[in-house]
Parts: C-alpha cells; structure tokens; sequence
C-alpha cells in the first residue's frame, strides 16, 4: 500500500512541477503589439501574447502607459482630453474573413485583417467618468495616485 501511496505523490508532484513550468513560460513571453487601428478618439491595439490574468493585463498597461504616448502616441484623445483604447488578443491570430463574433480592421492587409473578439481591456478618459479601466471582472476608476477603485456601474 505504502508502494503505491509514494507513487501516486510522485506522480502529482510531477504534474505539479509540469503545470507550474508552463504557466512560468507562457507568463514570461513578452507582450507584442502587433497593430493598432485609429479612428478619431478610438484606437484598437492588437497584441499578442497579453498577460494572463486580468490584473496582470492592468498593471502590463499602467507599466507601458509612457511608452504606449512616446512609441505609437496613444491614446489619441479629442479636442477636450476624452479618448478610448481598447487591447484585443490575437490569440486566434488574424483570420480571412469576417465570421460570427469577428472585427475587421482595414488598414491590415488582407485576406488576413479580422481577428476573434477578445477584448482584454478597455481603457477611456471622458469628463463624466474621468480615467477608466474596463475588464470582465469589473469597471475601475484610476485615482491620480493611480490606484484603481471599483466602481458601481449599478
């Protein structure tokens, strides 16, 4: 019995080992920016390799907010200051053809210029709201400390 107990431990070590290895990898890949499209005060950035988790995908653009202005002028805002941008995963990679939940983009070339609507993030600056984080766990207003503070959207 004792046998087969140190078997079953070694084995989920292993799969613990393996499992931790791999999210280790895939949480070390730099994140790119493959594209951005700008229309006015919208701009869409297509990345890939976005971090994992949500709060990993805020604090990737607080950290890249100064080199998001000086490298691709982002974000673009209108004559009061208001603006938004939205970071899309490219993880299904750029596709031909608009199917079912897609969004083209036409400054890509085609065929390949839609990607799978997988939004990561939206951020907007408006006079109402002021700066504005946006993920599927939650809208956050950012302070001028930069802490985020959820807010109630009811």
């Amino acid at each position: 019995m004792k046998k087969y107990r140190n078997k079953i431990l070694c084995g989920l070590v292993s799969a613990a080992i393996l499992v931790a290895g791999i999210i280790s990898c895939l949480s070390l890949r730099p994140v790119e920016i493959i594209a951005i499209h700008t229309e006015g005060r919208f701009s869409d950035v297509l990345l890939k390799n976005p971090p994992l988790t949500e709060s990993g995908m805020i604090r990737w653009w607080q950290d890249n907010r100064v080199q998001l202005k000086h490298q691709y002028n982002l974000p673009q805002t209108d004559e009061n200051g208001n603006f938004t941008m939205i970071f899309w995963d490219l993880a299904g990679g750029l596709k031909p053809e608009k199917i079912d939940d897609s969004i083209c983009f036409p400054q890509l070339k085609p065929p390949a210029n839609c990607i799978d609507k997988n939004k990561r993030l939206w951020v907007s600056n408006t006079w109402a709201w002021g700066l504005t984080v946006v993920n599927s766990s939650g809208d956050y207003q950012v302070k001028e400390d930069g802490r985020l503070v959820r807010r109630n959207t009811e």
